[in-house]
């Protein structure tokens, strides 16, 4: 598979993704999405993965106690942005080479009657609150995780 290299000067980071996948800058969330189907039309929004950056206060760490607040709470906010959210599993990782919590859930798509898959990374660089969240549908999850990784063991923050 053929990589482009993504520079975002606004966000501090740099990465690689497969060159087919759609990037789309998103001010709203302070972040960059990707779609691996190429066309938002064809993926229908459904698979994508998304990485948002958060400036902090200075005082904010990347401490594994800090990221588990961090992550606990953004498990309280899952429980009410998603319909009928289960949670499978939460476990400490290292992401980027520092402390990270991994999130694993599924919850029910309203749009396409079926269930989706979510894996978020939450770690912290440089005062920066990073959120990885790769979203799809059940049937196609598998299908992109060996691009996923790559895509995480690329990101290097400025």
């Amino acid at each position: 598979m053929e990589y482009t290299h993504y520079n975002s000067n606004e966000y501090g980071f740099t990465f690689e993704y497969p060159e087919k996948w759609l990037i789309a800058k998103n001010d709203g969330l302070q972040g960059i999405q990707l779609f691996p189907y190429g066309s938002t039309e064809e993926a229908n929004y459904s698979d994508n993965l998304s990485l948002f950056v958060r400036p902090q206060s200075n005082n904010v760490t990347g401490k594994i106690e800090t990221i588990g607040f961090i992550a606990n709470e953004l498990v309280k906010s899952n429980f009410t942005s998603f319909q009928n959210h289960v949670l499978l599993s939460l476990t400490n990782n290292i992401t980027c080479g520092v402390p990270s919590r991994e999130i694993h859930f599924c919850y029910q798509n309203n749009q396409t009657n079926g269930l989706m898959l979510c894996l978020q990374f939450v770690f912290v660089i440089k005062s920066k609150l990073f959120l990885i969240s790769y979203n799809s549908r059940e049937n196609t999850y598998s299908h992109n995780l060996s691009d996923l990784k790559f895509l995480i063991e690329s990101i290097v923050v400025k």
